[in-house]
């Protein structure tokens, strides 16, 4: 039995070394690498979208044709499959209107599907939230 032992603890330290590095590279691994910066999305119903995305942030501001304002930040957790569909949680969300911000102030609300594609200068973006597929197309901001 003690002619194992350092073998065990061998592979445990590999299998806690492994799921370190795992953990480590989501939290050091920029998802929006390719499109960091300001974004502005196109304009859907009287509304203006303006979109940042820094690293694994993605930072909603925009104004609707109430003049109602709204931010909303989503943490980005990690990328999914070889489709490129990226999961977010909701982590923050505030208005100067209560029926806005009740509105889009959903406690980690996961978006099982965003993805993106870049055509030119713009990308093309759609937000699965498992009702709804809104898609936007985005210029980038100078």
């Amino acid at each position: 039995m003690h002619k194992y032992h350092p073998l065990i603890k061998l592979l445990t330290s590999i299998i806690v070394l492994s799921l370190a590095l795992l953990f480590l590279k989501g939290k050091f691994t920029p998802v929006f690498y390719k499109i960091n910066g300001f974004w502005q999305a196109e304009s859907v119903k009287g509304e203006a979208f303006y979109m940042e995305f820094n690293g694994n942030t993605l930072n909603v501001y925009g104004q609707d044709e109430r003049a109602k304002k709204f931010n909303v930040r989503y943490d980005a957790q990690y990328q999914k499959d070889s489709n490129g569909r990226i999961v977010l949680i909701q982590v923050f969300a505030d208005s100067d209107s209560k029926s806005l911000k009740d509105k889009i102030d959903k406690s980690t609300k996961v978006f099982s599907s965003m993805r993106f594609k870049k055509i030119g200068e713009n990308v093309v973006t759609s937000f699965y939230n498992g009702e709804n597929l809104v898609v936007y197309k985005l210029k980038p901001i100078e």
